[in-house]
């Protein structure tokens, strides 16, 4: 399998890695492909620099989303289970 095929079989972990905050060198380093390998193909491929628009793009818009409810006072109580040891 190519790299170019690898990339296209994975646009959706691209993006999932790119809406995490990913870079493009992390991005190929998950992939498995080098580098420079990875931008060569970038270069060339639509669909590669569309997924990774979409997942930057995503994360932009949580990012904003969240400043926005912390901005108009948006608070939350975090409950958390917690185990208790029983004596018998």
């Amino acid at each position: 399998m190519t790299n170019e095929e690898k990339i296209n079989n994975s646009l959706d972990t691209v993006e999932y890695l790119a809406k995490q905050g990913f870079n493009d060198k992390e991005i190929a380093l998950k992939l498995e492909i080098s580098y420079p390998s990875f931008r060569k193909i970038k270069s060339q491929n639509e669909g590669l620099k569309r997924a990774i628009a979409t997942g930057r793009d995503q994360a932009v818009r949580d990012i904003e989303h969240s400043l926005y409810k912390k901005a108009k006072g948006f608070k939350y109580k975090e409950q958390q289970a917690i185990k208790k040891k029983v004596d018998k």
